[in-house]
């Protein structure tokens, strides 16, 4: 009898490894690129900036194979330990023309690691007690990309594409077996769209609704299942997009005759667009094929809040902030830090 929960870890494994990189570069650039706080006609700034990406996600949902006339299903759960870095160069023309309304462009690149554990239950044959399969993965995603600000008062518009590759290995390993990939490889392109608009309210307060949209896909290879067979894991290609509406609230003083501190709070709305990945195993040794499906983000809320600082002269401005996440699906938190010099 056939077993396909070793390879239903394998594709969860994936899938909720990218979820969880696209959700941790789904935060707006917009706190890390600024403009002067008093800004000449068609004033030119240069930005090198740098953010540090960190956190934990756990996503428990169901995963199903379909194959040999029968259809299998069974839930996971997956733990994931976020960690990465972007780094990149911004330019701005501040005030065009002397009409309010700010343009930045930039290039960035960096690196996200998520490093995964994956558990799911496979039936025990005859009507045995269930055996325990577990998955380890570890998954580098290197990206470079380039990405556009719109700023004019309280409107913010901000866009971005980007360049993910994927390299990774896993490990799966059960009762009585032990299935090792290593090499793994993936290419893609990833598009993000942010768009807010902030209104000011008396005491230096303000409320800030905003809606985002981030869409990629990424072609994966395949994984081969057996040391001198040709049974293979056809990954293909997955589509991941994420869509989110919230709201950050806050305000802004004075610390001492230098600096600018800004603490907000923030809530949004998240849901996944499409699914997880869809895999096809071509067992070539037993002439048998099985359809998988993974699960992906699902919906959740997202809960935080931050600071941001920068100085008077608008030349130095930092931010650092903590969210969490809360679905049926998709739990856990992010930090986020970063740092900008302006000249």
């Amino acid at each position: 009898v056939f077993d396909p929960t070793m390879l239903m870890t394998v594709t969860s494994a994936l899938s909720a490894g990218l979820t969880s990189y696209h959700a941790a570069l789904s935060e707006p650039l917009k706190p890390i690129i600024g403009r002067p706080l008093r800004c000449s006609p068609s004033q030119i700034t240069t930005s090198p900036f740098v953010r540090a990406i960190g956190g934990e996600d756990r996503m428990s949902a169901s995963q199903s194979a379909e194959g040999f006339g029968s259809t299998t299903s069974s839930p996971v759960q997956t733990k994931n330990k976020v960690a990465g870095f972007q780094a990149g160069l911004d330019f701005g023309v501040c005030n065009i023309g002397g009409n309010g309304w700010d343009f930045n462009i930039g290039l960035s690149g960096g690196q996200v690691s998520v490093d995964g554990s994956t558990t799911l239950d496979s039936p025990g044959a005859g009507g045995a007690a269930s055996v325990p399969i577990a998955t380890k993965s570890g998954l580098s995603m290197p990206f470079f990309g380039a990405h556009a600000i719109l700023t004019a008062g309280g409107f913010n518009l901000e866009i971005g594409v980007r360049q993910d590759r994927l390299n990774g290995s896993i490990l799966s390993s059960g009762d009585s077996f032990t299935m090792q990939s290593s090499g793994l490889k993936g290419a893609g392109f990833s598009f993000t769209g942010l768009a807010s608009y902030r209104f000011m309210l008396p005491y230096a307060f303000f409320i800030e609704p905003h809606v985002g949209i981030s869409s990629g896909s990424m072609n994966l290879g395949n994984i081969a299942l057996g040391a001198g067979t040709s049974d293979t894991l056809n990954l293909g290609q997955i589509s991941t997009g994420m869509i989110r509406g919230g709201v950050n609230v806050g305000t802004a003083f004075r610390a001492g005759s230098g600096l600018i501190v800004s603490p907000f709070a923030h809530f949004s709305l998240w849901s996944q667009m499409s699914g997880g990945l869809s895999a096809q195993a071509t067992l070539t040794s037993i002439g048998e094929t099985v359809a998988l499906k993974s699960p992906g983000g699902g919906s959740f809320a997202q809960i935080g809040g931050g600071l941001q600082m920068r100085s008077t002269g608008g030349g130095m401005s930092a931010f650092i902030r903590g969210d969490m996440r809360f679905g049926d699906v998709m739990q856990g938190y992010a930090l986020n830090g970063g740092l900008r010099l302006m000249f």
